[in-house]
């Protein structure tokens, strides 16, 4: 209730989340009341939400001012795929109180949704607002940057989050990839690392995250991130799977990216010639998929499309960063079976 009260948006989410994992038996209700209902919301949250649902709407019935409560019942709707009437109820909560940062949070999502991640970035200019030291909210809007291809402003944010001391590793994996799709490969080592360090278990604020929003919608960006995390933990038919959901949403470059390399460690080089060739059809200034899909290329047996690709990365604005790669001595220096194991 606090945190949600202070606009603590991510350690409310986490506290949901941590309800997954322990036993909790609440004493029983003899008086009906807000904080029991309030109380038995929290415990059904992530265990069974249409029982959490009828928990906010028993406390409502009791207390109908309380723009918290909306703000409980817009998160467990959008939870349940609801999403109009998520979105009725965090516009509720705001004509109570305009300085929620979790109504305004799950009012973001909710544009996210509907497809309208420029409304989701205006949506949470207003939040960082309200509360300019919380590291989740840059990362949550940073990630909205990258969703619709604005890196730079996305890296930004995510290094507004990374200075506040994330608590999960969010912002460490998103600069990471960004830094492999702008051709700043030992960057995007060094962030993996760090965030490895901060976060061991690199699966720990994915599992946060779909606890809280469930499973009814994707989110292409979660996808990016949630598969760049398997393929760097060598779950390759995992990242392809992943890459695959958020494509059906929305087909991003980097999701090829992850989705190619992938299919190149299983030893899939058509499949990740293939993906690769659609992300840069989506972004040709992407000088790594070059370098990849010359890779495959070269393992099927097909120089002349390897050396085509070469000749075609020479042509963007990412060539001098690879031609210390192109330049060693040893063929093969940088793979797609070697990426986070080579330097140049």
């Amino acid at each position: 209730m606090l945190q949600t009260a202070n606009s603590n948006s991510y350690e409310a989410i986490r506290n949901l989340a941590i309800l997954e994992t322990i036993q909790v038996d609440l004493p029983d209700t003899i008086n009906p009341s807000v904080s029991g209902f309030v109380a038995e919301y929290s415990v059904n949250y992530v265990s069974d939400p249409d029982e959490a649902l009828n928990n906010i709407n028993q406390a409502l019935a009791l207390n109908g001012g309380n723009p918290l409560l909306y703000v409980f019942r817009g998160s467990v709707r959008q939870k349940l795929g609801d999403f109009n009437n998520s979105q009725q109820d965090v516009e509720t909560a705001l004509r109570l109180t305009s300085n929620s940062g979790m109504a305004l949070n799950l009012q973001a999502s909710n544009l996210g949704i509907a497809g309208d991640p420029a409304g989701a970035i205006s949506t949470m200019g207003k939040v960082i607002e309200l509360n300019p030291d919380d590291w989740w909210n840059y990362n949550l809007r940073g990630s909205y940057y990258f969703l619709i291809g604005d890196l730079s402003s996305a890296r930004a944010d995510f290094a507004s989050a990374i200075a506040l001391e994330p608590t999960a590793n969010f912002p460490y994996i998103y600069s990471s990839l960004i830094a492999i799709h702008e051709g700043h490969l030992e960057d995007a080592k060094k962030f993996l690392l760090t965030g490895i360090q901060k976060t061991p278990d690199p699966t720990y604020g994915e599992r946060i995250i779909y606890a809280f929003l469930g499973t009814k919608v994707n989110y292409p960006q979660l996808d990016a991130l949630s598969a760049y995390g398997k393929l760097t933990l060598g779950q390759y038919a995992e990242a392809i799977a992943i890459a695959d959901r958020g494509i059906q949403v929305l087909p991003l470059p980097d999701l090829y990216f992850i989705k190619g390399t992938a299919q190149c460690n299983l030893k899939q080089y058509k499949e990740a010639e293939d993906s690769y060739t659609k992300g840069l059809e989506l972004d040709p200034e992407y000088g790594l998929l070059y370098l990849f899909r010359a890779d495959v290329k070269n393992k099927q047996g097909n120089l002349t499309g390897a050396q085509s690709d070469i000749t075609a990365l020479q042509s963007t604005k990412q060539f001098t960063l690879f031609a210390p790669y192109l330049q060693d001595p040893q063929a093969g220096s940088l793979t797609c079976e070697s990426l986070f194991a080579t330097s140049p």
